[in-house]
């Protein structure tokens, strides 16, 4: 499986032929009437509405809710024969920096690297067009306490980011 993480205005350039699954993660108040490239299936198109916020107070905040509807496409797209090396996953948000990269580490880690969250997070520093990233932390803390990761996959982001100081060259 390929993967690219990018921000929204660079989703054209990640386009192509392959096989391609899209995940798309945007403020609830965004439009999004233009968003999925006509040569993603629709039913290859998952959007998550929430905001790059980190505290679950906050207005707009990844929930729980937003998990499990990400989980439950990620295991629909796993179980499908669909799925292949040439298979294109492509997650973006607005600037391809923090729910993107976060989102990413989870569904690579589930759809290709049976739950191995250090090698899913070097696969996410590799594949971000951006120069940095910083993974949501209350994205990977819901996804790991949903996943029953038992900090894993928070240890995996915690000490990627720790080597790297969310540097990415």
């Amino acid at each position: 499986m390929q993967l690219a993480i990018c921000a929204r205005h660079e989703l054209e350039e990640h386009e192509s032929d392959a096989e391609t699954l899209l995940i798309s993660v945007q403020n609830s108040y965004a439009d999004v009437s233009d968003l999925k490239p006509k040569l993603v299936k629709d039913t290859n198109w998952l959007l998550l509405r929430f905001s790059d916020v980190t505290s679950p107070t906050e207005p707009d905040a990844p929930t729980a809710k937003a998990m499990v509807q990400l989980f439950d496409w990620l295991h629909a797209k796993a179980a499908s024969e669909e799925l292949n090396d040439a298979t294109k996953l492509i997650v973006h948000c607005d600037a391809g920096i923090s729910r993107s990269p976060a989102v990413a580490c989870v569904a690579i880690s589930i759809l290709a690297l049976q739950h191995d969250y250090e090698a899913a997070m070097g696969l996410v520093a590799e594949s971000a067009s951006s120069g940095y990233i910083w993974p949501n932390e209350l994205v990977i803390e819901l996804a790991d306490g949903l996943l029953r990761a038992e900090g894993a996959l928070i240890a995996a982001v915690a000490a990627w980011k720790k080597a790297h100081d969310g540097l990415v060259w």
